[in-house]
């Protein structure tokens, strides 16, 4: 049993409560719709775009308004630690104010009472996304009412168990970021090593075209009447090169065709040579069929 089944145990041997968002939260911020004319304060009045991981520190951009302008037009001031919820276009951002800050209309302020944690919140909040969509207006631009977002049910543990779920959920989020950014500087060092090798600057290698080493070669053409949703062999067009087939060949006309006409053997490199030009995927010998022209390899004896 982990330490957080040891503590819910303890702490909520009837279960953990289940309770809208109204009944834990103390406020609920609607921003005001009218966009300040003039941004020269020291309060930010922030956008989607300067939202920096989990956390609103502020306009990435220099927007800020001044206390008479708060005044004025009666803006609502969103308390440091509010957890900021987008509620049109936007779904599924969040993130907590880290100082008082002015949202645009794109977000709804959450203010967390005493028997909810915003960090837990937060993360809690990721996980109530595709029930917000659900929820939300249909219309152009989606929107989620304030009185959906009261109406959210939400597992309310005790205190205790929110921190120690936080716990765990920063630490794996901390992991993640770390794996990120080795991945991206793996990446980057891949792409400088790629350029440096395979550069052969100083003369120091033949250069040729494909042409004179090979021979490019295509499937035959397939026509849309000889395709179906769905079937036996999944036929690739520059669009599903890559990923997933949205059109199908049957077994027999694959085998017609892979016996009398060009066809790639395991190993050999497909090239798109249009849309995503010059995409590289080595063809895996599974059975497939590939869209003529628009995906070619090259035919040559490796020698």
């Amino acid at each position: 049993m982990s330490r957080i089944d040891e503590l819910i145990a303890e702490h909520c041997p009837d279960g953990v409560a289940h309770l809208p968002l109204r009944e834990v939260c103390s406020d609920f911020i609607v921003p005001m719709r009218d966009r300040p004319k003039i941004f020269e304060g020291d309060i930010p009045w922030c956008r989607i775009e300067d939202i920096e991981g989990t956390s609103l520190n502020g306009s990435l951009s220099g927007l800020g308004v001044t206390e008479e302008v708060v005044r004025e037009m009666n803006l609502k001031v969103v308390p440091s630690g509010t957890v900021i919820a987008a509620c049109s276009a936007s779904l599924g951002n969040y993130a907590i104010a880290s100082r008082s800050l002015i949202t645009n209309q794109t977000f709804i302020g959450l203010v967390c009472g005493p028997r909810l944690y915003n960090r837990y919140l937060l993360h809690l909040m990721f996980t109530k996304t595709d029930a917000l969509k659900m929820a939300s207006t249909t219309g152009t631009i989606a929107y989620v009412s304030r009185k959906k977002f009261e109406e959210l049910i939400i597992p309310v543990p005790p205190l205790e168990v929110q921190r120690a779920i936080v716990e765990v959920l920063d630490t794996f989020s901390q992991l993640e970021a770390e794996l990120e950014a080795e991945l991206e500087s793996r990446e980057q060092q891949y792409e400088y090593y790629q350029n440096e090798l395979l550069s052969f600057e100083g003369g120091s290698a033949d250069w040729v075209t494909l042409g004179d080493i090979g021979r490019v070669a295509m499937c035959k053409r397939i026509f849309k009447d000889e395709t179906a949703p769905t079937g036996d062999i999944p036929f690739f067009k520059i669009g599903t090169f890559g990923g997933q087939p949205d059109a199908y060949i049957s077994q027999e006309l694959y085998e017609e065709y892979r016996e009398n006409y060009s066809f790639p053997s395991r190993g050999d490199v497909l090239l798109s040579a249009a849309g995503t030009i010059g995409r590289a995927i080595p063809y895996d010998g599974e059975p497939a069929y590939f869209q003529d022209s628009n995906i070619v390899w090259l035919v040559h004896d490796e020698s």
